[in-house]
C-alpha cells in the first residue's frame, strides 16, 4: 500500500515536473521570439558616398528605401514575422517600385537583414547597417489613411488593396501609396520626424514625385484615440490638409 502511494505520488510529482517544464519551455521560446522581433524592431540607415538605405520595422511590417540627394531610388516592403529561438524570418513582399513581379513574394531568411544583405545593386556590406537610437514614440506602428477632409466633409477612404501606408519607426516615417492587388506602385516620401503628444513634425528627406520638397518641414496637430490617428496641418505644397489614419498592427 505505501509502495502503491508513493508510485502515485512520484507520478503526480513527475506530471508536474513536466507541466513546469513544458511551461518554462513554451515561455522560453515565446521570449526568445520577442526577444529576437523587439531586437530588429526600429530605423536602420546605411550611407555610402550621397546614398542612404533605410529600414523600418514595426512588429509585423517592414519597409526598405534608397534615395540620395538629387532624387528618390528605390522602395519595397510589406509583411514579416519570426520564428521561435530562432533569428530566422519570412517577408511577404506589398509593393515594390522597381521590379512588379516580386510583389506577392515570400522569402524566408535566416537572418531578418540578410533580405537586404547587399540591398540595391549589391550596395550594403554585411554587418553595417546602423540602428537609430530616437526613443520609442506613441507613434511608431504602420497606419492605413482612412478619412481625408474633402469640400469641407472628412470623407472616409474604405480598406481595400489601393491604399496608403505610412510606417513610423526610430525617429523616421515612410509612407507609399500602392495596389497590393496589381503589384502597381503610385508614389513614396519619407524623412525623419518629432512627436510630442498633440504635435507631430516631418523633415522631408525623400519624395518621388518631386525631389524640390526635399527639406521641407511639416508640423500638424494631432490626436491619437482609439487606434485613430487625427491630424492637420499643411501640405508639401502649402494646402491646408486634415487626415486620419487608422493603425495596422
Amino acid at each position: 500500500m505505501l509502495y502503491f502511494l508513493f508510485f502515485v505520488d512520484s507520478v503526480k510529482s513527475n506530471s508536474i515536473r513536466m507541466k513546469f517544464f513544458l511551461s518554462s519551455l513554451f515561455c522560453f521560446m515565446v521570449c526568445s521570439a520577442v526577444c529576437a522581433q523587439q531586437n530588429i524592431r526600429g530605423a536602420w540607415t546605411f550611407k555610402q558616398d550621397s546614398i542612404t538605405h533605410l529600414v523600418l520595422v514595426t512588429p509585423a511590417y517592414y519597409s526598405y528605401s534608397v534615395f540620395a540627394p538629387h532624387g528618390f531610388i528605390h522602395t519595397e516592403g510589406g509583411a514579416w514575422r519570426g520564428f521561435s529561438g530562432t533569428n530566422a524570418v519570412e517577408t511577404v513582399t506589398e509593393f515594390n517600385s522597381s521590379d512588379i513581379t516580386r510583389v506577392r513574394e515570400k522569402l524566408t531568411d535566416s537572418s531578418f537583414f540578410s533580405r537586404f544583405h547587399h540591398g540595391l545593386n549589391n550596395a550594403v556590406p554585411a554587418g553595417q547597417w546602423q540602428r537609430n537610437t530616437a526613443a520609442d514614440a506613441a507613434v511608431d506602428a504602420v497606419w492605413r489613411i482612412s478619412g481625408r477632409v474633402q469640400e469641407g466633409d472628412m470623407k472616409s477612404i474604405p480598406e481595400g488593396a489601393r491604399k496608403t501606408i505610412k510606417l513610423l519607426a526610430g525617429g523616421w516615417f515612410h509612407w507609399a501609396a500602392i495596389n497590393t492587388a496589381t503589384g502597381e506602385f503610385f508614389g513614396t516620401g519619407g524623412g525623419r520626424f518629432s512627436y510630442v503628444p498633440g504635435s507631430y513634425t516631418e523633415q522631408i528627406d525623400f519624395f518621388s514625385r518631386d525631389n524640390s520638397r526635399v527639406g521641407l518641414s511639416l508640423q500638424f496637430s494631432d490626436q491619437i484615440a482609439n487606434g485613430k490617428w487625427d491630424h492637420q496641418g499643411k501640405s508639401t505644397k502649402g494646402d491646408p490638409i486634415h487626415e486620419i489614419w487608422t493603425r495596422e498592427d
